[in-house]
């Protein structure tokens, strides 16, 4: 769900800009070498991005939630309610639902002047993904989450997987390079021996 869940803030914030950043695990409840954990959460910190400031993004999990700001009252929805994002910046918040829809301003408040702005960016016809994929296949134009940004953002989407699998122990990934700098051994779960013929070119 990350590539879904994380994609507005990996989006708006340029974080496929950075060429390295840094995660941890700060809690997991189950985890196992077989699947998922039951609970986690996970710490990106991402450096500064041209001119975007660092930033930290939380991944949260399995029901856990991010501490509720106390100038947001509690029958105040964050999110969707049960899933979301919460962006937490210097004069104040935003929150959105599962997939970055119902974007606004928290507390509620503060929604009650705000006039959004015109949109800038294309939307894809009808809000199909599956039939914008095809037809960029057949005219050769180029879709809107291309492998040249999904790629991205799958790998630091499946780098809380490695985090995981890593003991607790703070990552540093070289994003250009792809690879774990600080804990060499950890480079192992960032791919594996394929069967021949269907090896992956490097």
């Amino acid at each position: 769900m990350a590539c879904h869940i994380m994609d507005p803030a990996f989006w708006a914030l340029k974080l496929y800009e950075a060429e390295s950043y840094k995660i941890q695990v700060v809690f997991e409840e189950g985890m196992n070498n077989q699947t998922a954990p039951n609970k986690s959460n996970i710490k990106y910190q991402f450096p500064a991005r041209g001119d975007m400031p660092p930033v930290t993004v939380y991944w949260y999990d399995g029901g856990i939630k991010p501490p509720r700001p106390e100038s947001i009252p509690a029958d105040q929805k964050l999110g969707d309610g049960d899933n979301g994002s919460l962006y937490i910046g210097a004069d104040g918040y935003l929150t959105a639902g599962e997939y970055g829809g119902d974007a606004r301003l928290m507390p509620d408040e503060k929604m009650a002047d705000y006039k959004k702005p015109e949109p800038t960016i294309p939307r894809i016809p009808g809000e199909n993904p599956y039939r914008h994929w095809l037809d960029g296949i057949r005219s050769g134009e180029k879709t809107v989450s291309d492998f040249s940004y999904a790629a991205s953002l799958t790998e630091v989407a499946n780098m809380g997987n490695v985090a995981l699998h890593s003991g607790g122990k703070e990552l540093e990934v070289d994003v250009v390079n792809m690879r774990i700098t600080n804990i060499p051994e950890a480079n192992q779960l960032l791919t594996k021996e394929y069967r021949k013929g269907w090896e992956l070119p490097c």
